[in-house]
């Protein structure tokens, strides 16, 4: 088994496609931390994030879209979700990409 990097997991995230934007959550800048821990020689990945609102209503579809995906990396046994409001996202927190496609450059 390969070992599991923060670019593996960054790939599977870009796999989660916001559904009212049709942008990926990194590009989104949604994640704010990835954590790769190995116990016992399983491979668990905490990952902090936010939604563009509190009030997001996509909010369920998009954590376990994040789970779903990280957990399909091969070695992966567990991807725990923690959302947090702090620091409150803004635009700001997307890529170029992102802010282009959007129409924010």
């Amino acid at each position: 088994m390969a070992k599991i990097t923060k670019q593996h997991i960054i790939k599977a995230l870009q796999q989660c496609i916001d559904p009212e934007l049709r942008i990926d959550i990194w590009s989104l800048g949604l994640i704010y931390d990835i954590r790769i821990k190995t116990k016992d020689k399983q491979t668990i990945v905490d990952i902090t994030a936010t939604l563009t609102t509190p009030a997001c209503a996509l909010g369920p579809h998009i954590l376990q879209d994040i789970t779903t995906n990280v957990e399909k990396i091969s070695g992966v046994k567990q991807c725990n979700v923690v959302i947090t409001f702090e620091p409150r996202w803004t635009p700001e927190k997307m890529t170029e990409e992102a802010k282009a496609q959007l129409g924010f450059l």
